[in-house]
């Protein structure tokens, strides 16, 4: 028999047993169960088109063997195809723990249910990309070579941008004009669990020309927001 755990919201695992549990087998063990269940946290796959954003759930089954997976694959499917290619490809790129005991090169196979929703901060990142996207081929053909961050702030409203205006801006004026004009004709993607709700999102745009710098001017700018 596979062992069987249950993961609800994002990931969320059933617990087995309790941490005062004696030691056994790794897929026995509620303090191993607990660390493998923080490994799975899966995004919710907005990427997906059609349909309305709703709850997704699905069974995986995994093989696993000393931090490995040898086979991941859907036993019960979410009813969208997509969705369960997109779940098995995050599940492969994720990082397992190590299997503990004597029986840690024992291979076993373990079925996952999974739940997936909607959440804030998955939106966020899809708008921080489409927007991303979007803006910035037009910046930096008018802004090549190191210059400044600006962040900027805009509302959302059933695939329309509006009120953008800078956050923050290391830099001239005008490359913060730049930025809110860019980011004003932007797209935004349509969500439909999102109809008739406005909402507000932060992006930053770098224009420096090291990681380093970039990553430093962020920090700068959330510091400064918050």
């Amino acid at each position: 028999m596979p062992s069987k755990l249950s993961l609800t919201g994002l990931i969320l695992l059933a617990m087995i047993g309790c941490a005062s549990a004696p030691a056994g087998p790794y897929w026995e063990d509620p303090a191993w169960l607990e660390t493998f269940k923080q490994s799975l946290h899966l995004a919710y796959p907005w990427v997906i088109q059609g349909g309305d954003r709703k709850a997704f759930k699905a069974t995986v089954g995994i093989s696993y063997v000393d931090g490995k997976f040898t086979s991941v694959g859907i036993v019960e499917s979410s009813g969208n195809p997509e969705v369960d290619r997109n779940i098995t490809s995050q599940i492969r790129y994720l990082p397992l723990p190590e299997a503990e005991g004597p029986e840690k090169m024992e291979a076993r196979d373990i079925q996952v249910e999974i739940t997936l929703m909607p959440s804030t901060e998955d939106i966020a990142s899809v708008m921080r990309q489409a927007v991303t996207n979007q803006a910035m081929p037009a910046l930096r053909e008018e802004w090549s070579g190191d210059h400044g961050y600006v962040m900027v702030g805009f509302s959302y409203l059933d695939g329309m941008i509006s009120d953008v205006e800078v956050l923050y801006n290391d830099d001239i004026k005008r490359l913060g004009d730049s930025v809110v004009k860019q980011v004003s004709r932007v797209r935004a993607p349509l969500i439909p669990s999102l109809a008739g709700q406005r909402m507000h999102f932060t992006v930053g745009f770098c224009f420096r020309t090291t990681h380093v710098a970039c990553r430093e001017a962020q920090q700068r700018a959330d510091g400064t927001l918050h």
